[in-house]
């Protein structure tokens, strides 16, 4: 019950700014598409895949907990995703 809780706070927390904001709108969608293809990235040897899925140094653009507050979200609201 805690947990549903805290992760229905960090939807409300990050859904707004989703909806407001056209960049981590573009981001979110990225995210759910990522998730949706994790499964097919990870049929390859596990060094192959970390490899092509590791972001390079400039693409390091937007604020690391924001990011990763966004991402739980999105497995949050696929509850298929392996994340």
């Amino acid at each position: 019950m805690k947990t549903r809780l805290r992760n229905i706070g960090l939807a409300l927390k990050v859904l707004p700014r989703v909806l407001i904001d056209p960049h981590r709108r573009k981001l979110f969608r990225e995210m759910r598409t990522f998730i949706r293809q994790l499964p097919i990235v990870l049929k390859v040897p596990i060094p192959q895949a970390l490899q092509s899925i590791t972001p390079t140094a400039s693409s390091h653009t937007n604020a690391e907990r924001a990011t990763r507050e966004m991402a739980d979200v999105v497995a949050l609201l696929d509850r298929d995703s392996p994340l």
